[in-house]
C-alpha cells in the first residue's frame, strides 16, 4: 500500500505546473468569449436604437414633414449611439459611426406608404480579430452596417 501512495505523490509533484498551462491555454478563449458577448450586446443595442429611430422618422414623415425634419428627428432619437456624421439620400461612407437616413415617398399623397430606412455603421471590437485569426476575411475597418426600416401610411 505504501508504494502505491508514493507513486501517487510523485505523480502530484510532476503535475504541479499543469494548472498554469491549462489556464494559459484557456484564458484567451474565455476572454474572447466574454468580449464577444459584450460586442454582441453592443451591436444588439445599436440595432434596437436605430429601429426606434426609423420608426420615429417614419412617424414624422407620415404626418407630412419634409426630409430635413425627418433626418433631424431620426438623429435626435438615436442620441444613445456614437454618431460621427449624418448623411441622407445616397450614402456612400463606410466610416465608423456614420448614420444614413433615406426616405421614399416623402411628401406624397395621403393614404400612400412612406418608408424611412436608417443605416448605421457599427464598429465591432472583437469580431474582426476573431475573423482574421480564423482565416476568414475581416470586416473592412471592423465596421458592420446595421439597417432598420419602417413604413407608415401618410395622413
Amino acid at each position: 500500500m505504501q508504494r502505491w501512495f508514493f507513486r501517487l505523490a510523485s505523480f502530484y509533484r510532476d503535475s504541479r505546473g499543469a494548472q498554469v498551462v491549462e489556464l494559459a491555454l484557456l484564458l484567451p478563449v474565455l476572454l474572447m468569449l466574454v468580449f464577444g458577448i459584450i460586442d454582441f450586446g453592443r451591436g444588439f443595442f445599436s440595432w434596437v436604437v436605430i429601429t426606434n429611430g426609423a420608426r420615429e422618422g417614419a412617424r414624422a414623415a407620415a404626418v407630412g414633414k419634409d426630409q430635413p425634419t425627418v433626418v433631424g428627428k431620426v438623429e435626435r432619437s438615436v442620441s444613445g449611439l456614437y454618431v460621427s456624421a449624418v448623411e441622407s439620400g445616397t450614402c456612400t461612407s463606410a466610416a465608423n459611426g456614420v448614420l444614413c437616413v433615406t426616405g421614399t415617398n416623402l411628401g406624397g399623397l395621403p393614404d400612400e406608404p412612406v418608408t424611412v430606412t436608417v443605416r448605421y455603421n457599427f464598429s465591432y471590437i472583437v469580431l474582426p480579430n476573431i475573423l482574421s485569426w480564423a482565416g476568414g476575411s475581416p470586416l473592412p475597418g471592423g465596421v458592420f452596417p446595421l439597417t432598420a426600416q419602417s413604413t407608415m401610411r401618410l395622413e
